[in-house]
């Protein structure tokens, strides 16, 4: 049922209950007349007023019609920038070349990679690793970058593995990790 049709159902069944009481002096018991009196055209007009009350306040309880509502105007919602295509062909070349020692028990070598890749995406910025660390954050349009190490070692040759991943940076996040496998064999 209507919840704003409850209070209405039950003012009415007081106002009914009221009408029926409304008698404040008290009457006098006498016999009945014989002749019952024609209440049926009073019971008619009570009924046309109690409907046109209730007409009424079901009227007023309805919500009043305002301004027509203005138009609300769509602001597009700008698209949220795209992650960076990774770099694409990444590739090494590494050297690795002996130093004179000072001494004979320990050798040293200078391990040079030279990394490449084709810049192909919106990036702001390039991250490179080395082994799962950072070894340098690289401005936009980058495309090489030279690593150098130089190793003391007791030996007379020197062997390392290292993998090197490069990803492309915006505002979006990250590319894919794009990465090149390096062996190095110094003697």
């Amino acid at each position: 049922m209507n919840r704003n049709l409850v209070p209405v159902l039950a003012l009415v069944t007081f106002l009914i209950l009221a009408c029926s009481f409304t008698s404040s002096t008290p009457t006098e018991v006498s016999a009945p007349p014989t002749d019952a009196p024609d209440t049926s055209a009073d019971s008619q007009q009570s009924q046309d007023q109690m409907a046109t009350f209730v007409a009424q306040t079901v009227e007023a309880q309805q919500p009043v019609a305002t301004e027509t509502p203005l138009p609300v105007e769509a602001t597009p919602t700008p698209a949220a920038p795209a992650l960076p295509n990774a770099p694409a062909n990444f590739y090494a070349d590494a050297t690795c070349t002996k130093v004179v020692a000072h001494s004979y028990t320990v050798y040293k070598y200078v391990y040079v990679a030279y990394l490449h890749w084709d810049d192909s995406s919106d990036e702001t910025s390039f991250e490179l690793n080395k082994d799962g660390n950072l070894l340098a954050t690289l401005d936009a349009n980058t495309t090489e970058y030279k690593d150098t190490i130089t190793i003391s070692t007791p030996y007379k040759r020197y062997s390392a593995n290292y993998t090197y991943t490069i990803q492309a940076v915006n505002a979006a996040g990250k590319s894919e990790a794009v990465e090149v496998f390096v062996t190095i064999t110094c003697r």
